[in-house]
C-alpha cells in the first residue's frame, strides 16, 4: 500500500502567546475508486414510531389535562454522522388551540439513534439502551407544566395531546423549517389548517412562526394511519424498518429498532487513510476530521480520494487546521501497438497489452479503426493514429496507457511499355515509369519476358503479346505491383534461295521464295534494278562481272527481316603467249602478241614490259593487242635471242593479274 509522509506547519495566536502546531502525515491510497464517502441526505430527523393510544397514561404527553402516557420516537436517518437537534421543535394544533415543545440543547444523535420523547408517565428507556451506558437512544421527557419556558400553548389549550379521532403533529429544525410530519385518522380540515406556536427560548435562535400542516411540503409529511386511536389501543403507528415507510400499527418497540436486523451503523467503502502526528503545542491533542462520518481518532480511515481538512486542538485549546490529499490507486497499465502498417493489410489484433481484463474488470481499446481489439487499417486511413488501452479493475481504479501506430501509404504506380515492338528491334530502358525504380522513397523492380534489370529487349522477349510488371516498395515497407502489356510483332520467316550465286558472266539466276509471315516484300538484285512483286520464282541476269549484293527484305505490319546473297560474277580471260616469234619481214609470225584472247573488255589496266636477258627494258606496251615487232623503243631491231616479258592486268572487279615468261626472237 503506497504511503506518503507530509509534514505541515501552522501558526496560532492564543493570549497573545506565540504557538507553533506542525503536523506528519501518513497516507494510504484508496484502492476502492469506486468507493463512495458515508454519505446522506434528507431530513435530519425522521418520526420513526407514535403512540398516542397507550394503556396506560393515556391523553396527552403534557399538561395536567391528560395523563401524560403518549411519547414519540425520532430516528437519526444518517447513519454516517451524529446529528444536532438542539431546540428543534415538537408543534401540533388541535381544537383546543396551538402547542409546541422545544426540544434542549446540546441534543446530539448518534448515527441510526434514537430519540425518545415522552410523557412523565411514560415508561422510561431502558437504562442499557442510554447513550449514557453505551447505548444508542436519547430519552427527552416533556414537562408536565405547560408553563415552563421551553413549552407553549395558546389560550383555551390546557395540554399537548394527539387526538384519538385524527390528527397531526411535526418536527421542526431549530430556525423553524419542518423536517418530519404525520397524520392519522380521519383527520380534521381545521386542525391541519392551524400552526403551532414557537415557544421562546433564551439557549436557542428565535424561530419564525411554525408552519400549518397544509403548509409543510408534501415529501415532509405522511399519512400515517387511516384508524383512530381507540382502534388500535396499546399498538404503536411506525415505520418498517426505522426510517422507512409507514407500515401501519403494531406492538411497540419502544426505544429500539422496529424490524431486525437493526440499521448497521454507516460508514465509507473507500479504503484510504491518513494518520496524523502533530507537534509543538500542549498534548494531548484531540482530532476532528471533514470527511462524511466526522472521524475524531487520529487515524480517519475509509477517506475516498480528495482533500480533508483536519482541525488539531491542543491541551490549551489552540486549534490549527491542516489539509491532507488522498489519492486513488492508479493501475500500472502498458500497451504496444502492432508493428506500422501499410494501408492496404489486413486488420490485425493488438494483443500486447496489460493487464487484461477479467469478467469483473475492464479493458478497452480506442482508437481510429478499432472495431474491438482489431485495428483494421483500411478503416484508420493514412497516418500516424494513437491507440489507448483502458484498464478498469473490479474497484473501479482506472489507468490508460497510449502508443501509436502508423499507417503508411500504398505507392502509387505508373508504366507505360509503348509499343508495338518488332521482334528485332534494339533492347530499351523503360524510363515510362514512376516512381523511379532508384530513389529515397524505395526502390523498384521491372519483371517479365525480355527484361533485364531496367533493360527490355524485345527479342528477348519473342513474339506475342507480352505482360511486364513493375513492383515498387517503399521506404516503409509497403508494396504495390503494375502491368502493362506490350505487342511484338513476328518477323516474317524468310527462305529464299538463289541459284547460281557464282559463275562466268552474263550470269542468270534462279530466286526462289517460300517465306512466311510476310505481307509485302522487296528483293533488290544488287545490279541496280529490284522487284516488289510478291513471286515464288524469279530470274535475273548479271550482264557484267562483279560481286553483287542480293537483298531480300520482308515486312510484317512494318516489321522488317532482311536476308542477303552475295552473287559472284567472275571474268574469264582466254589467251595464249607464243614462245617465239620471226620478224624477218615474210609476214608470217612477224609480232609478239597475244593468241586469240577473249574476256579482255573487262581489263581495265594493261601492261607489258619487254626485258632483254641482263633485266634491261626493252618495250613496253599498254594495250592488250599489243604486236612487237622485234625493234627497241628507237625502233631499232634487237638481236636475236631470248626476251623475257611480264604482263600485269587489272580487271574491273579490282583483280590482278599476272604472266610472265620466255619469247625467242628467231630472224632468219
Amino acid at each position: 500500500m503506497k504511503k506518503i509522509l507530509i509534514t505541515l506547519f501552522a501558526l496560532s495566536f492564543v493570549n497573545a502567546c506565540f504557538t507553533q502546531l506542525t503536523a506528519t502525515f501518513t497516507t494510504e491510497i484508496n484502492t476502492n475508486c469506486n468507493g463512495n464517502p458515508c454519505d446522506y441526505e434528507g431530513p435530519t430527523i425522521l418520526i420513526n414510531e407514535l403512540m398516542i393510544s397507550p394503556i396506560n397514561g393515556d391523553g396527552s404527553i403534557s399538561g395536567p389535562a391528560g395523563g401524560l402516557g403518549e411519547w414519540i420516537e425520532l430516528y437519526n436517518p444518517d447513519i454516517c454522522e451524529s446529528v444536532d437537534i438542539s431546540c428543534f421543535h415538537l408543534g401540533n394544533y388541535t381544537v383546543e388551540g396551538a402547542t409546541a415543545f422545544r426540544l434542549p440543547d446540546n441534543l446530539i444523535v448518534p448515527p441510526g439513534g434514537f430519540v425518545l420523547v415522552r410523557g412523565i408517565n411514560a415508561d422510561p428507556v431502558p437504562a442499557n439502551l442510554l447513550i449514557a451506558n453505551g447505548g444508542n437512544v436519547i430519552e427527552v421527557i416533556v414537562p408536565f407544566d405547560i408553563s415552563e419556558p421551553s413549552m407553549c400553548f395558546d389560550i383555551g389549550a390546557s395540554r399537548m395531546w394527539f387526538p384519538n379521532a385524527g390528527g397531526w403533529f411535526a418536527f421542526y429544525d431549530e430556525n423553524g423549517v419542518p423536517q418530519d410530519a404525520v397524520s392519522w385518522g380521519p383527520g380534521n380540515t381545521g386542525d391541519v389548517a392551524g400552526s403551532p406556536c414557537s415557544p421562546v427560548s433564551v439557549d436557542c435562535p428565535t424561530s419564525s412562526v411554525l408552519s400549518s400542516y397544509d403548509n409543510i411540503p408534501t415529501d415532509r409529511k405522511f399519512y400515517a394511519s387511516p384508524l383512530n386511536a381507540s382502534d388500535h389501543f396499546g399498538n404503536s403507528i411506525r415505520r418498517v424498518p426505522d426510517g422507512g415507510a409507514w407500515s401501519g400499527t403494531g406492538a411497540p418497540s419502544f426505544a429500539s429498532c422496529n424490524q431486525l436486523p437493526c440499521a448497521v451503523i454507516g460508514g465509507s467503502d473507500c479504503t484510504g487513510s491518513a494518520t496524523v502526528t502533530p507537534s509543538g503545542g500542549a498534548a494531548p491533542y484531540t482530532y476532528l476530521w471533514d470527511d462524511s462520518e466526522a472521524q475524531t481518532s487520529q487515524t480517519a480511515i475509509e477517506l475516498c480520494d480528495g482533500t480533508y481538512t483536519l482541525i488539531v486542538t491542543d491541551f490549551n485549546n489552540v486549534q490549527q487546521s491542516f489539509q491532507v490529499q488522498i489519492v486513488n490507486f492508479i493501475p500500472t497499465v502498458n500497451l504496444n501497438a502492432p508493428a506500422d502498417l501499410c494501408a492496404d493489410e489486413n486488420a490485425v489484433t493488438v494483443s500486447d497489452y496489460s493487464p487484461g481484463a477479467t469478467a469483473i474488470q475492464s479493458g478497452t481499446l480506442s482508437g481510429p479503426g478499432l472495431t474491438g481489439f482489431s485495428f483494421d487499417p483500411v478503416t484508420a486511413g493514412v497516418g500516424t493514429h494513437t491507440l489507448t488501452y483502458t484498464f478498469t479493475d473490479e474497484f473501479g481504479c482506472t489507468n490508460s496507457d497510449q502508443d501509436q501506430i502508423t499507417v503508411s501509404p500504398v505507392p502509387v504506380l505508373t508504366l507505360e511499355m509503348g509499343g508495338p515492338y518488332c521482334e528485332n528491334d534494339n533492347a530499351f530502358t523503360v524510363t515510362n515509369l514512376s516512381p523511379s525504380a532508384q530513389s529515397a522513397a524505395g526502390t523498384g523492380l521491372l519483371s517479365g519476358p525480355g527484361i533485364s534489370g531496367l533493360i527490355f529487349n524485345p527479342a528477348s522477349a519473342g513474339a506475342g503479346t507480352q505482360t511486364i510488371t513493375y513492383t515498387y516498395t517503399s521506404q516503409f515497407g509497403c508494396e504495390n505491383s503494375i502491368t502493362d502489356n506490350v505487342q511484338i510483332i513476328p518477323l516474317p520467316q524468310i527462305n529464299l534461295t538463289a541459284n547460281p550465286t557464282s559463275g562466268v558472266y552474263p550470269l542468270n539466276v534462279e530466286f526462289v521464295n517460300t517465306t512466311t509471315g510476310a505481307n509485302s516484300t522487296v528483293l533488290n538484285f544488287g545490279d541496280g534494278t529490284s522487284t516488289s512483286n510478291s513471286f515464288t520464282t524469279i530470274e535475273n541476269i548479271y550482264e557484267l562481272p562483279g560481286i553483287y549484293t542480293a537483298i531480300f527484305t520482308a515486312s510484317q505490319d512494318g516489321c522488317e527481316n532482311q536476308l542477303t546473297i552475295l552473287i559472284n560474277v567472275d571474268i574469264d580471260l582466254v589467251y595464249d603467249v607464243p614462245n617465239v616469234f620471226t620478224p624477218n619481214g615474210d609476214n608470217a609470225n612477224s609480232f609478239f602478241t597475244l593468241i586469240e584472247p577473249e574476256g579482255f573488255e573487262t581489263i581495265v589496266e594493261f601492261k607489258i614490259d619487254i626485258l632483254n636477258r641482263w633485266g634491261n627494258l626493252i618495250r613496253s606496251y599498254e594495250a592488250y593487242d599489243f604486236k612487237w615487232d622485234g625493234t627497241d623503243k628507237n625502233g631499232n631491231e634487237v638481236t636475236e635471242g631470248v626476251y623475257f616479258y611480264s604482263v600485269t592486268m587489272t580487271d574491273v572487279l579490282g583483280e590482278n593479274h599476272e604472266r610472265h615468261g620466255f619469247i625467242h626472237l628467231v630472224r632468219d
